[in-house]
Formats: structure tokens, sequence, C-alpha cells
């Protein structure tokens, strides 16, 4: 499933943070969005990676924050 499929079918709220890993499994970058209603708010900000593969959802408490975790990948 894309980021694009996830977003347009599910309505995903509060602490959102998408990590972006290139085709090798190396970090590329994190985006972190914080208290949001809907992910689809900010779809400008998200549309460059709407075509990259949803690999990993997860939550996680980090720093006392509770966040949702969408790890993407790219393709070769």
């Amino acid at each position: 499933m894309t980021l694009y499929e996830l977003t347009d079918n599910i309505t995903l709220q509060g602490n959102i943070e998408i990590v972006v890993f290139d085709s090798n499994g190396n970090e590329k970058e994190t985006r972190f969005f914080p208290d949001v209603d809907s992910l689809d708010v900010y779809c400008y900000d998200i549309s460059d990676l709407d075509e990259l593969e949803v690999t990993y959802m997860y939550a996680k408490k980090e720093l006392g924050i509770h966040k949702m975790v969408i790890e993407v990948t790219e393709e070769d």
C-alpha cells in the first residue's frame, strides 16, 4: 500500500511521524506532524511521498510523546 492509499482511505489522527528510507534501508529523513486531526490536512507537505510504499506502522513513545510512526521506502 502506498502512503497515498493509506491517507486516502483512513483518517490518521494524533502525533504522526513519517520516516523515509532509501532502497538500501538507510534512513533518509523524518517528518513529524504534532496533534493532527487528519493527516489529509498536510497533503501538500507529503505529496512528494505519495507513491512510496508503506513498509511499517507502529506506535512509539519517545520523550514522553506518544506517536504513530509510518515508515515508507523509496524504490530503486
